[in-house]
């Protein structure tokens, strides 16, 4: 089998998984793939912490701006007769209920 033209070639050997593997690939048997090879992570440890980290703070981000942009348009809506997107009543009750269920938890953790 020969590889796609524009598929750069293997030179010599290229290990393949752990080191304590010892798969060994060398240029007589190219990877059957359509994409050239991505570049080693092999010094990257704390990548993946990184990521779910930017991840969370993404989603953390992502909720404040959608209920941020729920209040805007709920207090800069024209006419009072308007009915508001959200009902804040309700929304304030449900946050003040998790404010003291949060603070009892922390007052039977601290002591």
């Amino acid at each position: 089998m020969t590889p796609h033209p524009s598929l750069p070639r293997l030179r010599g050997r290229v290990r393949v998984g752990a080191r304590s593997s010892g798969l060994v690939r060398s240029d007589r048997n190219p990877p059957n793939t359509l994409v050239p090879p991505s570049k080693p992570t092999a010094g990257l440890r704390n990548r993946g912490k990184a990521i779910s980290m930017r991840f969370i703070f993404g989603i953390i981000i992502g909720c404040a701006l959608t209920v941020g942009v729920a209040y805007i348009t709920d207090v800069t809506s024209g006419s009072p007769s308007a009915k508001p997107m959200v009902n804040w009543d309700v929304v304030a009750q449900h946050v003040d209920a998790v404010t003291a269920l949060a603070r009892e938890g922390w007052k039977k953790i601290a002591g």
